[in-house]
């Protein structure tokens, strides 16, 4: 026992005394379960009470205990931490902030440099259990000493997060999106029709993997089935010109051998002669080796050969003209589509009491000179509105009977022999019948 815990004793006791009387005058500022900065006649105190039936728990602690973990802290040689009022009032350390006159009020500031002998940086927490602060004074030569350290560290740092950012673009490319670039060309051109783009397998991540496998292969498949589509297409507009080839109209070919012989009786020759010879060309024509494209040359002359031999059937009532500009004879155009017209024309707009005139024209396209036009007029009536209709909206006419579908058979052969570039166009004319206009490629 010794005199330090003598007057340890001494002052607990003291301190007992003034809790006692504080508890009885309990002043308005002294709040009930919570610490309370209360100055006692030597020292601060931490009050915290609770009043449970008349019965007062609680504890006080000097507020000089509470610094003394803080000297373990390296403020450096003249710095150090202190606790303050809620008027930030230095409660501890009070000499040292009168002799640096350091301002402790910060002016809102949760930090800033104040002292005149000596500068120091200033910062402030408020507590959260009590109505004090905690000040942490660290001189500021403290402070330049240890900022190239600093520096440097903040340096290595910046340098690593680089090295890092490219690092990681670097992985970023190379597992994401150059394999995502790859396939978003691919699509570029397989939506321009390029159906031999294929993904390279790299070795990537799986998912990459299975993704350009799985892309490979559809492809593929969408490639072959297209050929598929495409030849079945071929397979039955052949199947289709065949049939248009042997469409022959039993009523035309046998009218046709009645008109040579009532001819051979009245021994017209030259006339017989002319007959047999357009028919020759007409069934020669018809029946030539199957190909998907003719001259416009031959085409305009087995299209004149039938409406000769219509013309020598009925004298003086139907007339023709056919006009084409001589650089486009050499040009391919789809077998039967002139004539198909004109025997369409013939059909539906042929009447015994009044004369019609078929016009056939072609040149090029004043609008585009890489088109040629072929024009085919009527002076019949014209086509019905249905079949106006019809032919606009890609109704098929094809009836029951096999009527019309001549007309069909040319729009459909059309648009798959130059792939929706060539199109035909059907119209009536005031005072003129029909018109049919195709612009097809040269």
């Amino acid at each position: 026992y010794t005199q330090k815990n003598d007057e340890d004793f001494t002052d607990r006791m003291n301190a007992t005394d003034e809790v006692h009387d504080l508890l009885e005058k309990k002043p308005e500022n002294l709040l009930e379960g919570k610490w309370n900065l209360w100055k006692g006649k030597k020292n601060y105190y931490l009050l915290y009470y609770l009043n449970i039936d008349g019965v007062y728990v609680g504890a006080w602690v000097n507020v000089n205990n509470l610094i003394k973990p803080f000297k373990y802290i390296d403020f450096g040689e003249t710095g150090r931490a202190l606790l303050a009022s809620s008027e930030l009032q230095p409660i501890t350390n009070k000499k040292f902030i009168e002799d640096e006159k350091i301002d402790l009020t910060l002016k809102g500031n949760k930090f800033a440099v104040s002292g005149e002998n000596e500068r120091f940086m200033v910062m402030k927490k408020k507590s959260s259990s009590g109505d004090f602060y905690l000040l942490a004074l660290i001189p500021e030569s403290e402070i330049l000493e240890k900022l190239p350290f600093l520096q440097r560290i903040s340096s290595v740092i910046s340098i690593g997060a680089v090295l890092f950012l490219f690092l990681f673009i670097f992985i970023m490319r190379k597992v994401f999106l150059q394999p995502i670039n790859r396939i978003v060309s691919a699509m570029k051109k397989l939506r321009e029709g390029d159906m031999e783009v294929r993904l390279p397998m790299n070795h990537n991540s799986t998912e990459f993997e299975v993704m350009n496998g799985s892309f490979n292969h559809m492809i593929s498949e969408i490639k072959d089935l297209k050929i598929n589509v495409y030849e079945e297409k071929l397979n039955l507009q052949r199947a289709e010109l065949k049939h248009l080839q042997l469409q022959i109209n039993p009523h035309f070919f046998l009218n046709s051998l009645n008109i040579i012989y009532n001819l051979a009786t009245v021994k017209d020759f030259a006339i017989i002669q002319e007959m047999s010879k357009c028919l020759a060309n007409y069934f020669r024509f018809m029946f030539r080796s199957n190909s998907y494209f003719v001259s416009l040359e031959d085409e305009l002359k087995h299209t004149e050969n039938y409406l000769k031999i219509q013309q020598l059937r009925f004298p003086e009532a139907i007339n023709y003209d056919v006009e084409a500009s001589p650089e486009l004879m050499k040009c391919n155009i789809p077998p039967l589509v002139i004539q198909t017209i004109a025997e369409n024309s013939i059909k539906h707009a042929f009447d015994m009491d009044e004369p019609i005139k078929i016009k056939i024209t072609v040149k090029k396209d004043n609008e585009d000179p890489g088109f040629m036009e072929i024009k085919i007029q009527d002076t019949g009536e014209g086509f019905p509105e249905e079949v106006l209709w019809s032919l606009e909206n890609d109704v098929s006419l094809t009836n029951q009977e096999g009527e019309r579908i001549g007309l069909w058979n040319v729009k459909q052969r059309l648009n798959l022999l130059y792939e929706g570039h060539a199109h035909i166009y059907f119209s009536n004319e005031q005072g003129k019948g029909a018109t049919v206009r195709m612009k097809v490629p040269i």
